[in-house]
């Protein structure tokens, strides 16, 4: 009776464990920011070489966002230190408009640098004899203007040498492919810039919310999320009417105490919300005057973005008191500014919602997939049978999040994905 007895229990395990394969495969979904999950890369290989349309550009978002070439960290003047940061290319296969007179525009950062090195070499490949021609690069003042990526060394204009308006195209094409952060092929040129940081690359993505970001328990005590456990109720609203409740967390998709991630952190007037740049935060998805979204009023505009796709001006929906008593609502506050720095530890909560309010901020469980409500149903699973989330107060990623990832490679097309 005995082995009986287990054989049934293991029979029963067995096929909860197959329904939850099925359901991977079903929901299709994704990896809530796995360190080095998918995006990193993925611009670069592409099958054939497809050029680019004249006003065209990759990634198709502002050039400034963190997601493209990141924000301006200001002009270096040649009597900053900045200034000995910038190396000099001397590529003999790179042609710099007047280089043989003012060694200036040959200055770049060491990230254009090795960029452009890349992208010389698949242009000797493509069409043989012809070289990169470089007529704007690194500019001083008073030539440069506010805010342009030249005044660090970040961006280069080029064509080829030949002035073959017919090559441009491919040109900007191979400049993705070269690894440029953002490319634009412009009316008769092609512009590329690079981000700031040099290991950016190499930074490990994931995580999605730092360690000392703040969530309200239900008992109206503040605590960090590296201090909750699963099994807490935390504040957050509810997905389909954004109306304010308590959900349980579930599970910890990622707990990574002692590791680096690169975050970005979005300010408005009131709050600042810290979050990966493959996490997903709630926009409006057009202006308001910070309007009330109480009891679900103008939930239908929240939009969900990846960190990296937010920008200055767009409304972030924000926890406030109401009406000078001790009750609170949901309201929009504008983005003021968006930074991005590296920190030590990150935390990735599971609620039965989905959602979860981050010092004051609402924002999603899920990162990655460029579908939030897919990555939702993709942990219906998760949701639904404990035993899929055993052991989710340890370090490390949650295997069921492992399994999804893995599937997701091998299923989903890349296009689902965040270029991060």
């Amino acid at each position: 009776m005995l082995i009986d007895h287990l054989l049934t229990m293991l029979t029963t395990k067995a096929l909860q464990l197959r329904a939850s394969v099925a359901c991977l495969v079903l929901f299709l979904s994704t990896l809530a920011c796995y360190p080095g999950g998918p995006g990193k890369g993925y611009r670069k290989n592409y099958a054939r070489v497809i050029p680019l349309r004249r006003g065209e550009r990759v990634p198709d978002i502002s050039e400034g966002t963190i997601a493209a070439s990141g924000p301006s960290q200001g002009a270096i003047d040649v009597d900053s230190p900045r200034y000995y940061e910038l190396v000099e290319n001397f590529n003999s296969e790179i042609i710099f408009v007047n280089g043989h007179r003012n060694v200036n525009v040959r200055r770049m950062s060491k990230r254009c640098q090795d960029r452009l090195m890349m992208l010389s070499i698949y242009v000797r490949n493509t069409w043989p004899g012809v070289h990169l021609r470089i007529f704007r690069s690194y500019q001083v003042k008073p030539f440069c203007k506010p805010g342009s990526l030249h005044c660090e060394g970040r961006a280069v204009d080029f064509t080829t040498d030949d002035s073959d308006t017919r090559k441009y195209g491919y040109l900007a094409r191979l400049a993705v492919q070269a690894g440029f952060d953002w490319v634009h092929y412009d009316t008769n040129h092609i512009h590329a810039s690079v981000r700031a940081a040099e290991d950016s690359d190499n930074k490990v993505k994931g995580g999605c919310f730092p360690g000392n970001g703040k969530v309200q328990l239900q008992n109206g005590t503040t605590v960090d999320l590296s201090a909750l456990s699963v099994g807490d109720n935390i504040l957050t609203v509810n997905r389909l009417t954004g109306k304010l409740l308590h959900s349980k967390v579930i599970s910890f998709m990622d707990k990574q105490p002692t590791r680096k991630f690169e975050f970005v952190k979005i300010k408005t007037d009131k709050v600042t919300l810290t979050l990966t740049r493959s996490h997903m935060l709630f926009v409006a998805n057009h202006s308001f005057n910070d309007s009330i979204l109480h009891e679900g009023v103008n939930w239908d505009s929240a939009k969900p973005i990846h960190a990296s796709e937010a920008e200055i001006g767009q409304h972030i929906f924000i926890l406030s008191p109401k009406n000078s008593t001790k009750s609170f609502e949901i309201v929009m506050s504008p983005i003021s500014d968006i930074q991005y720095k590296t920190l030590r530890g990150a935390f990735a909560p599971l609620t039965t919602q989905g959602t979860l309010l981050v010092d004051g901020a609402v924002a999603s469980c899920y990162g990655v997939v460029n579908s939030e409500p897919l990555a939702h149903a993709a942990f219906f699973p998760a949701r639904t049978f404990k035993f899929l989330t055993i052991n989710t107060n340890k370090n490390g990623i949650l295997w069921y999040a492992d399994i999804l990832l893995l599937t997701m490679r091998y299923i989903l097309p890349k296009s689902l994905f965040s270029l991060m």
